[in-house]
């Protein structure tokens, strides 16, 4: 049966919760798990970690990882 895990990364401002859950998420990647990175930060820094120029769609970074930094304003 299709098995899907979510894994959050949650914590106060400035703890590296970008950095690590980016590491996360190019680890698994590797390891061959389709993986969507997402952000929903309003200050983003995804793009900044994997310069790249990112935005509200979902664009593929690296083999089985794509990602994306949604406005939470914007998505209610």
């Amino acid at each position: 049966m299709f098995e899907q895990k979510i894994v959050f990364f949650g914590g106060k401002g400035g703890v590296g919760k970008s950095t690590i859950s980016s590491a996360y998420s190019l680890a698994a990647a590797e390891y061959g798990k389709k993986v969507l990175l997402v952000s929903t930060d309003p200050a983003h820094n995804l793009g900044d970690i994997f310069d790249i120029a990112l935005g509200d769609r979902k664009k593929k970074i690296h083999h089985n990882l794509w990602a994306t930094e949604i406005q939470p304003d914007e998505e209610s």
